[in-house]
């Protein structure tokens, strides 16, 4: 305007900008003091409605991430790629947006060029490649295979693709595996399914006999415009092995390729009569000619579990993670080295007592290797000799990766009060440069309150041992005191960390107004072996005494915390432990158990992994009856007496539905306030956004009914999603026709005003009508 009318320049900046900027200011001031003290609680609906970091991987100047979105409007999933420069993070920009489906497991190809990834997009699951530079308009499918297909790697030498399959072991080909579960599902009503061993079903599915997730290369070459195409067909890595890879729950951290893509190495477990009782994972390593698997050899020489190897740069080992002690799946983790020249195993940092889950090289001579301390998930660098030193100390830090050619490394981090986002760090002989990269949630999370949590240490009445805890505040402007969540965590062999969650988040119970304590008891992962080996044969007892001491140290040190307002809330173990609490303390004012067991003795008999309770409980409940009934909370229900809130998933095959039901009849019969909240397609997790919904509401609402307890907001009703019916032509309707007529009328009316009005002082400012 200034530039237009420079005769009124002078007058008007003066006398109407001034003002106008002074007026700018003052709002931009005031908004921000008032939007810093007006912070919005965390709920379960944006919670679920937060993107989510899924996948990533690094070329020498790129970074390329996939990431979920659920739609609540929906009750959908959707996933796409995004690209970033390492340089300027800032130009990120969208790679894939596919229409249906999801995009997810890309993968850079060795020079950069290119990006493979798997896609859902025509229904099945498929390997897809884009060019780094491209868009979704250059997004090509690679394969088209009878099945689907998971854990796509891209070979550290680019010669070849290596994914995981279910296929029959006795088939030669994916045909074969296609035709036979056609005639699977081909049988109408006969049903019936014959099994001769064990397992019979695992986590949440029905084991299919014969069938097992193998391991696959892909050829690969370059067109002459340089794109990659197949080359030949896909080979079975583990053709003829009954045997698992990856094993459950776990993805491509379980196999690599070396540098110069002669061979592999694969983590697998062997099925046979006594899979259900034993937990020797076998690491393999199998050379690869002409695109083909010649021999395969086992490295791990010890029956107890072995996993995740990975190939050091100069191709001489092999490192990956061991255990000592066969049968026991929370034994620590040794890191060993294979030779792959004279076939010697080494093994290194035999001295520290910490249990690594992952492990990269940074050189052949060191590895990075990323374990529980603590309460933190850290990050560890380990020489050939002495102990590892600690590079990245707090919050959760994850799937660290180098980037090509550089000395730059890109992780994942999360804490208590952040969601999972990209970082990245430098590293020579000392960490530098610690930055964080993405931002997926940085709007949504703007208002929210998200208090850091606290950590804290007291001492335990068993064995006067330390124990670690967590402690977050909760949103309330009163000064009054407040009741308290204590949030009990599974395992028993797992713990609390400074990370964030979508399943148990602390952040939501403080955002409802609940003082958040949790507490890292005997069996907790982080604190040395034998911190963690404190809850084998001992359920009920140490891991009992750890909490109520937490508990009696908090509300001694945090006045602001109603003694009188206490529930506790707790998952697998954590329910196990609701059950033994209520047998055992009348100090809570009401108790979640979400998937607990009921019964030590029937959970033998109807869990899917049998050498589990055989080590937590000293054996077979006939040969050790006694390790059983001492800790079986059934043999003390006539002395439960809290009110509880049952829930249980249809698909729980590690503590079966059966322990739900046995937990709320015991409650109900007994004359005890009880609820029971079933989800008949969820397993020992609840995976789905919209059934998490109503996960988090009905527990909030068991604690505020028990603790009085006023919600600082509205809870959002239970979304229903119909399933949609075909649409109708529509029609043109009188009640529609007459009030939009009406409106569009007074919108007329109210436009030309405002041009009689306006239209003067505008002239009267700039000199003609604007």
């Amino acid at each position: 305007i200034n530039a237009e009318y420079g005769v009124f320049k002078e007058i008007r900046g003066w006398i109407f900008f001034f003002p106008m900027k002074l007026c700018l200011l003052c709002f931009f001031v005031i908004f921000f003091l008032f939007r810093a003290s007006c912070l919005e609680p965390l709920t379960a609906e944006k919670l679920s409605g937060l993107n989510r970091l899924t996948g990533f991987s690094a070329s020498k100047d790129s970074v390329v991430y996939s990431a979920n979105t659920w739609d609540p409007k929906t009750g959908k999933t959707v996933s796409g790629l995004s690209i970033f420069p390492l340089n300027n993070p800032q130009q990120k920009r969208v790679l894939t947006s596919p229409t249906s489906g999801s995009d997810f497991s890309p993968s850079f190809s060795p020079d950069g060029r290119y990006v493979a990834f798997l896609s859902t997009r025509t229904g099945s699951s498929q390997i897809y490649v884009v060019p780094s530079s491209g868009s979704e308009k250059t997004v090509v499918q690679l394969t088209s295979y009878e099945i689907d297909i998971a854990n796509l790697k891209w070979s550290r030498n680019g010669s070849f693709f290596l994914f995981t399959a279910n296929v029959y072991v006795s088939c030669g080909n994916f045909s074969c595996t296609a035709q036979k579960d056609s005639l699977l599902k081909a049988r109408g009503s006969n049903t019936g399914i014959v099994f001769t061993q064990l397992p019979v079903r695992h986590w949440d599915e029905w084991k299919v006999s014969g069938k097992a997730s193998h391991l696959f290369i892909q050829g690969v070459t370059l067109n002459k415009n340089k794109s990659p195409k197949l080359s030949g067909a896909p080979f079975d890595v583990m053709d003829g092995l009954d045997a698992d890879t990856p094993t459950l729950l776990s993805g491509s951290e379980q196999f690599d390729s070396s540098w110069n893509d002669n061979e592999i190495s694969f983590t697998t477990q062997i099925i046979n009569a006594s899979t259900a009782w034993t937990t020797g994972w076998r690491v393999y390593k199998a050379l690869i000619e002409n695109m083909q698997p010649t021999t395969r050899t086992d490295i791990s020489q010890t029956p107890a579990r072995c996993q995740n190897p990975v190939y050091s740069p100069d191709g001489n080992y092999i490192a990956y993670l061991c255990m000592d002690r066969p049968g026991y799946e929370a034994d620590k983790n040794h890191i060993v080295l294979h030779n792959r020249l004279n076939g010697l195993n080494t093994v290194i940092a035999q001295t520290w007592d910490r249990s690594p889950d992952s492990l990269v090289w940074v050189d052949s001579t060191r590895l990075i290797a990323a374990a529980d301390d603590d309460g933190r998930h850290k990050l560890f660098l380990v020489g050939m000799t002495g102990n590892p030193t600690a590079i990245i100390d707090s919050g959760t830090n994850s799937e660290p990766i180098p980037v090509p050619q550089t000395n730059t490394w890109i992780l994942s981090r999360s804490s208590l009060s952040s969601p999972l986002d990209l970082w990245s760090f430098a590293l020579s002989t000392q960490i530098s440069n610690l930055t964080q990269l993405t931002y997926l949630n940085r709007e949504a999370l703007s208002s929210i309150y998200l208090p850091a949590g606290i950590s804290f240490e007291y001492q335990s009445a068993a064995n006067n041992t330390r124990v670690q805890g967590w402690m977050l505040p909760p949103f309330s402007n009163s000064t009054s005191q407040h009741p308290v969540a204590v949030l009990i965590h599974g395992g028993p062999q797992g713990s609390w960390n400074d990370a964030w969650s979508y399943r148990w988040n602390p952040q939501i119970w403080a955002s409802r107004g609940y003082g958040v304590l949790t507490f890292n008891i005997r069996g907790s992962t982080g604190f040395g072996q034998a911190f963690t080996d404190g809850v084998n044969r001992n359920w009920g007892g140490v891991p009992f005494i750890d909490l109520m001491s937490g508990l009696d140290w908090a509300l001694n040190n945090y006045n602001w915390m109603n003694r009188s307002r206490v529930c506790a809330c707790g998952a697998s173990y954590g329910g196990y432990m609701i059950n033994w609490i209520n047998g055992h303390t009348n100090r809570f004012s009401c108790l979640v158990n979400h998937d607990g067991m009921f019964d030590t003795s029937y959970f033998y008999y109807s869990t899917d992994e049998l050498w589990f309770p055989e080590w937590e409980f000293g054996g077979t409940p006939w040969q050790n009856p006694e390790g059983y009934s001492e800790w079986n909370p059934s043999l003390f229900v006539e002395d439960w007496q809290t009110p509880t809130l049952v829930i249980h998933g249809g698909l729980d095959f590690r503590i079966p539905e059966t322990d739900g039901m046995a937990t709320f009849t015991a409650l109900q019969r007994r004359g005890i306030p009880s609820k029971l909240l079933y989800f008949p397609l969820e397993n020992h997790w609840i995976l789905n956004p919209s059934n998490s919904l109503i996960w988090y509401e009905t527990i909030l609402e068991w604690l505020d009914e028990y603790t009085a307890n006023v919600p600082p907001y509205k809870p959002a009703p239970f979304p229903i999603y119909p399933i949609p019916s075909p649409k109708k032509p529509s029609r043109l309707s009188w009640k529609w026709i007459v009030p939009t007529s009406i409106a569009c009328v007074l919108f007329v009316v109210v436009v030309l005003l405002m041009c009689k009005v306006y239209g003067k002082k505008a002239y009267y400012h700039y000199g003609r009508v604007q």
